[in-house]
């Protein structure tokens, strides 16, 4: 229990007091992203690049990112428009609770391919009426050829086995400041994660999972006081570039877009 205080009281150290009142917007700024290297795994043949663009509102700014200079313009604006579809879908779900909200997200791109753009959200959420910030996590991941969004249960079969994997694979810390391991509740915490619970999160529309690349990342909420979302990484397995999560033919799916 003294862990656990000590670990809450790292959380709220962290957390934002709040975030600043903007005019209504949409900023697109036309440079590379650049500042996030160190968290971008690219494979050969990219046609495209990425810019970042911001939406600000009242408290709340979301960063999101979009693809310029692919030679297929209508595809670029359909993939566009998904991605920041999805970016703000999160706005719809505070502004129905009718209470006072602000937000402020940022974006990491963890893999960058011909064949997929794989993007992880991160940031946080402060509602008046609630006890505490919150800290948020949510991924959208772009089927490159087709210009639509990958839903996990495309990649592999959600059960029991995949929850153990999620739960054995690698940790990985969303913020310097909190680490679970290092605090010494990571096995509490995993140990609080049932298969039932863990294959009800992944079954979700937008369950949330990411590509590098040698790994599928999946995030599983968890109590506020251990960080609110914890991400584990499954590395691929198979020989070289043979990428294989499942034995059914459909799962060779990431083989197929991660390395071609």
């Amino acid at each position: 229990m003294k862990k656990i205080a000590i670990l809450l009281l790292m959380v709220i150290l962290i957390l934002p007091t709040g975030c600043s009142v903007k005019n209504n917007s949409i900023k697109t700024n036309k440079t590379a992203v650049n500042s996030q290297k160190s968290s971008v795994s690219n494979s050969t043949g990219i046609n495209y690049n990425i810019a970042k663009a911001s939406y600000t509102d009242n408290g709340i700014k979301i960063d999101y990112p979009q693809i310029t200079k692919l030679r297929d313009n209508h595809k670029q604006q359909k993939i566009n428009e998904l991605i920041k579809n999805e970016a703000l879908e999160i706005i719809n779900g505070y502004k129905e609770s009718g209470n006072k909200f602000s937000l402020d997200i940022t974006y990491k791109i963890k893999w960058k391919s011909s064949k997929i753009l794989s993007i992880e959200y991160l940031g946080y959420a402060n509602v008046t009426a609630g006890a505490h910030p919150s800290n948020i996590e949510f991924t959208t991941n772009i089927d490159m050829n087709k210009g639509s969004s990958l839903k996990l249960n495309d990649i592999v079969n959600i059960d029991v086995s995949l929850s153990q994997k999620y739960k054995h694979g690698k940790y990985q810390p969303w913020s310097t400041d909190l680490n679970l391991e290092s605090a010494g509740v990571l096995n509490q915490v995993k140990d609080s994660l049932t298969s039932d619970d863990l294959i009800e999160q992944f079954q979700q529309k937008r369950a949330k999972f990411y590509f590098t690349k040698d790994s599928l990342g999946m995030s599983a909420d968890i109590a506020h006081v251990v960080g609110d979302h914890v991400e584990f990484e499954i590395p691929y397995q198979g020989r070289g570039s043979k990428i294989i999560l499942e034995p059914s033919s459909r799962r060779s799916f990431i083989n197929k877009f991660l390395f071609s």
